[in-house]
């Protein structure tokens, strides 16, 4: 993807949202740092934690496009990896240790797929100690790693699509994987309830993420292409804009008096919020003021007359 004319930059500052594949072994704060050295700015954030032993999309916000990480957030998310048969870990991965070793003799394809069925839609998971939650302001893998456990409640996530790709038969048996998955989903739990559920036990082996919304790795930079571009002065041909970035939203036009209410932040009616097919409560839009101006993403509430939009973050010319 390429942005518009220099909507890469602004006021000599980078600003927008550059996809990049995060490389096993860096948290992605490690990457966010890099990024803010590379281009001596520290209002740089990522829109969404990848596991550090993980590879794949990491969507990097710069400058205000820090303020819509939440809406990238809230993305579904795909991932491609490996489970491990009859094996569980401490940590659902391969950097655990083991803690169990179980016969799979009994295990096939077909009862993979079969388990598969079950894991698809919503699911409950607890999440694991390894995780970025927060607990009293520490996260949860500082307290792992201070050999500490705590309870966590269940949550609920929702699995979209599980796809077996290939079945490995020799031991240890292992699985390919596709999944699509909400927000919250942690697969190397889905892969360790897959295991049980099998009744042999399992562990997450590789993890890639492939794609984040409307982004997948064929959008992406490696960090070596950042800096390569970065040198050589062509960097900001791949920053998005900030309303590119948010494509997968839908896009309302406003009249003068409109824009200048929702620049203001005010609850707006939006004549041509009747345009749009299927849009209900609680959707998000983009606001464009005349001209083809983006201006601020709305949430659509419902007011004394019809809909309605809300400001939930507004961007005003500069």
């Amino acid at each position: 993807m390429r942005t518009m004319d220099g909507a890469g930059e602004r006021n000599g500052k980078f600003e927008g949202v550059l996809p990049v594949i995060k490389p096993p072994g860096m948290t992605s704060h490690d990457v966010v740092d890099f990024m803010r050295n590379l281009l001596r700015m520290q209002r740089i954030g990522h829109a969404g934690t990848l596991d550090v032993h993980a590879s794949g999309v990491l969507v990097i916000c710069i400058g205000r496009a820090t303020r819509i990480t939440n809406f990238i957030i809230d993305c579904d998310k795909v991932y491609r990896g490996e489970m491990v048969l009859g094996i569980r870990t401490t940590t659902q991965d391969s950097e655990g240790e083991v803690v169990s070793v179980s016969s799979t003799e009994q295990v096939c394809e077909e009862a993979v797929r079969s388990v598969f069925k079950r894991f698809c839609g919503v699911i409950s998971q607890t999440p694991p100690m390894l995780s970025a939650l927060r607990h009293h302001g520490k996260r949860l893998y500082e307290l792992a790693r201070e050999g500490k456990v705590i309870e966590r409640k269940m949550r609920h996530v929702t699995v979209k699509r599980l796809e077996l790709l290939k079945f490995y038969d020799e031991e240890p048996k292992r699985v390919l994987f596709e999944v699509e998955c909400s927000r919250g989903t942690y697969v190397r739990t889905l892969v360790a309830d897959i295991g049980d559920a099998l009744g042999c036990g399992a562990y997450l082996s590789f993890l890639v993420r492939t794609a984040v919304g409307p982004f997948s790795v064929n959008d992406c930079l490696t960090l070596e292409e950042v800096q390569k571009y970065h040198a050589n002065g062509n960097l900001r041909e791949f920053i998005l804009s900030i309303d590119q970035a948010l494509c997968f939203l839908p896009a309302l036009p406003l009249t003068h008096i409109e824009a200048r209410r929702a620049i203001n932040g005010a609850v707006t009616s939006v004549r041509a919020i009747d345009i749009l097919p299927n849009i209900t409560v609680g959707n998000l839009v983009r606001l464009y003021a005349p001209g083809g101006k983006f201006i601020a993403v709305a949430r659509v509430i419902m007011g004394k007359h019809g809909l309605v939009c809300k400001p939930e973050c507004v961007f005003p010319a500069r």
